[in-house]
Order: C-alpha cells, then sequence, then structure tokens
C-alpha cells in the first residue's frame, strides 16, 4: 500500500527532476541488494507518474558511486545505439536516468549514501524462473543482444566493481580456508555438501572461463539471470536487461554459465529439496538457440565451444 513519503526520502527526490509533486513512495521489493522504492508522481498529461528510487548498497559495493557511473554509462550508451537503430522510445528496452537538478544520473548525500532515480517500466513483469522453453529462449536473446550492443561500446573504461567476481578457481581457494578454519564451527553441518564441491575443484581450476586465447574480455552483465530481466506483461517478450550493478569486463561465459544456471531448471534457486533440481535439455536447447540467434555474429569459435562447460562451471562457482 502507497505511504506517505518520509522525509528522508522527500529530500533525497527534491534533488531530481521530476515531473511533478511525489505523492508517495512504497517499498519495492526487487533484488536482494539495493533499497528500493516505488514513487508515484503528481504529473502533466502524457508525462509518466511512476518512478524506482535506489539506494546502492554500500555494504556490497565499497564505491557505490562507481556502480552508479557505470550503469550511467552503460544505460546511456545503450539507448543511443537503439535509436540509432531506428528505436524511438527506448524506455522499454533500457533504464532511463532521471537526472538530478544538477544533471547528473546519481546522487551522493551528506551520510554519504548513493542514490538514484529511474522511470518505472509499465507493463512489465520479472520472472524467477522459465514456465516455458520461449521463456528461456526471449532471456537468453535479450542478454544475446545485450551483448552484442555493448561490443560496440566507445564511451571511458568501466569500473571493476566486485573484486575478482567471477573467479571460480579463487572462490575455491576461499571455501577450502574457510573450512579448513571451521571459525564458526559449521563444518559439521554441511561436511557432505563441502565435500562434494572440493572434488570438483579440479573442474573449477582447469576449465577457467578467465579471458585468454579465444575468450576475449568484454564488457558483460556479469549476473546475468532471469530475475534480472523484465517481460512484456502480455506478449510473453523480453524487453529490457536490467539490474546494472554487475556490468563491468569480464567474458561472455559468464553471463551465458549464469543464464544456464539459473534458467534450464524450473526449480527455484532456493530449494530446499535437491531433488527438485534438475537441469532441463529443452529449456538448454532454448538458452543455446535464443543466445547464438543474437549473440552469434559477435562470438567466436571458442567461446561457442565453451557454452555448455561455462553452465557447469557458474553453476558450480555459485555453489561454493
Amino acid at each position: 500500500m502507497a505511504v506517505a513519503i518520509p522525509s528522508g526520502l522527500g529530500r533525497v527526490l527534491a534533488h531530481f527532476r521530476l515531473p511533478g509533486e511525489p505523492l508517495s513512495a512504497t517499498p519495492w521489493r526487487g533484488g536482494h541488494i539495493n533499497s528500493n522504492w516505488r514513487v508515484e508522481c503528481a504529473s502533466p498529461p502524457h508525462e509518466p507518474t511512476a518512478f524506482l528510487l535506489q539506494c546502492i548498497s554500500s555494504s556490497v559495493f565499497p564505491e557505490p558511486w562507481r556502480v552508479a557511473e557505470n550503469g550511467s554509462r552503460v544505460a546511456r550508451f545503450l539507448a543511443r545505439a537503439l535509436r540509432q537503430r531506428g528505436q524511438v522510445d527506448t524506455s522499454r528496452e533500457c533504464l532511463t536516468h532521471v537526472p538530478t537538478t544538477g544533471g547528473a544520473d546519481w546522487l551522493v548525500d551528506d551520510d554519504g549514501r548513493c542514490w538514484r532515480l529511474f522511470l518505472f517500466v509499465p507493463g512489465t513483469r520479472s520472472l524467477e524462473r522459465p514456465a516455458s522453453a520461449h521463456e528461456a529462449r526471449e532471456a537468453a536473446r535479450a542478454y544475446g543482444a545485450f551483448l552484442q550492443l555493448l561490443t560496440e561500446y566507445d564511451g571511458p573504461p568501466l569500473h571493476r566493481t566486485l573484486h575478482r567476481f567471477h573467479d571460480t578457481a579463487w572462490r575455491f581457494e576461499c571455501l577450502e580456508q574457510a573450512a579448513s578454519a571451521d571459525p564458526c564451527g559449521r563444518l559439521a553441518s554441511c561436511r557432505l555438501e563441502v565435500g562434494a564441491l572440493l572434488e570438483a575443484a579440479d573442474l573449477a581450476r582447469a576449465l577457467s572461463l578467465h579471458p585468454g586465447p579465444g575468450v576475449p574480455e568484454r564488457i558483460v552483465h556479469n549476473d546475468a539471470r532471469l530475475a534480472n530481466l523484465l517481460f512484456d506483461e502480455r506478449a510473453a517478450r523480453a524487453l529490457c536487461v536490467v539490474d546494472l550493478d554487475t556490468v563491468m569486463p569480464g567474458t561472455a561465459l559468464y553471463d551465458f554459465g549464469d543464464l544456464v544456471r539459473s534458467a534450464a531448471t524450473t526449480a527455484p534457486e532456493d530449494a530446499e529439496d535437491p531433488g527438485q533440481v534438475e537441469a532441463n535439455e529443452e529449456l538448454f536447447e532454448a538458452l543455446v538457440q535464443g543466445y547464438l540467434e543474437t549473440a552469434g555474429t559477435v562470438l567466436t569459435q571458442s567461446e561457442r565451444a565453451l557454452l555448455a562447460t561455462a553452465g557447469r562451471i557458474l553453476t558450480l562457482e555459485q555453489a561454493a
């Protein structure tokens, strides 16, 4: 239910170029890291009335302004690239920032918190898992198109906002150290799971997905889950890649691998019964087809050959 805007949020919103007076702010459940509110605004006819206000988590991102700057650079580039391809209105295909009164795409308040405001994309929904091969293919097409567009990115270099984010071998080293030290005395309750993972450590190290021969460094999403897409409510079409917090240099295999991990099964990511989690061949084939349909022209032969491996490695990495 909409609530009156708390004075703290009101002071933040006063720094953004809204088309009218903010009327309400509703906590918005989306994502697990940042704090979000849907803001309703009194607006003239034909002006947007709904916005998403976001405070970037400084506990996850040590320098949240770098996250904001990356997101701004990528969103603006995507909008320009889509317009060059004939897209007149890009507000449903990429994130649109509402600038501050000073013209910036984010605000750092007196307490050092980093805020940004987006146009709310109406008539959309997000999915935690695919209900059909069609939805899986649409998701892969969207992430493939995202990669394809960003191969032409010509702006300033992006910041690396999280250190060694997709470094599977390093993640295993951290797991081994934690299991050996067992500082909280919890190893006994998960010894089987830890043992099963450590048995796969050679796979994690041998099949590194880091940039190398045939696997170029690219600008990638780095958190390419099904939930980070907006689908058209009526047409079951993937419209917009969102949550650009981890967009930074990496490899296309990170994105495809995480997409396989999150969308090649109909089980929820947090399923308590491991028996529910099973790779679905039809969904995997749809992911491959959709990704190649839009990104196939830019992928190298080595990247293509490693698509299936990427799914195994990113699943392993997340488990670790």
